[in-house]
Parts: structure tokens; sequence; C-alpha cells
């Protein structure tokens, strides 16, 4: 299996910055920040899990609701 390129992101800390000239003394590469993040097969499985535990206890609810109201 091919090993993934990372996407580096230039960063610079707010002390580093000369708002003057707008440029940064030191700056760094970093790895670039991601919405979600990476998770293995495991905690993957373990949210998926949650998630369908939730919709089925909401989906419960919502029966026992219509059972009760009829």
């Amino acid at each position: 299996m091919p090993q993934q390129a990372e996407l580096l992101v230039m960063y610079c800390k707010a002390s580093d910055f000369d708002a003057v000239t707008h440029t940064c003394t030191a700056p760094f590469f970093g790895a670039a920040p991601s919405l979600v993040p990476r998770l293995s097969a495991a905690e993957g499985l373990e949210l998926s899990i949650a998630i369908i535990g939730c919709w089925a206890i909401g989906f419960m609810v919502k029966q026992a609701r219509h059972v009760t109201s009829t």
C-alpha cells in the first residue's frame, strides 16, 4: 500500500510577524489542518455504532409517540 503524501502549510507565529513589512522572520512548515481527524478502523466503527444507536433510539421514540397518539 503506497504511503499517502502529507500536505504541508507555511505558518508564522504572531511574535515573528512584522506588521510594517508584512513579512515573517521565522516561517515554518507544519501539517495542514483538517476538518475531520484521521480515524483508525476501530475508531470509525465505534463512531458509526454511536451514530446508528442514537438514530435507533430517536426512531423508537418517534414510533412510540405515533402508536400512543392513534
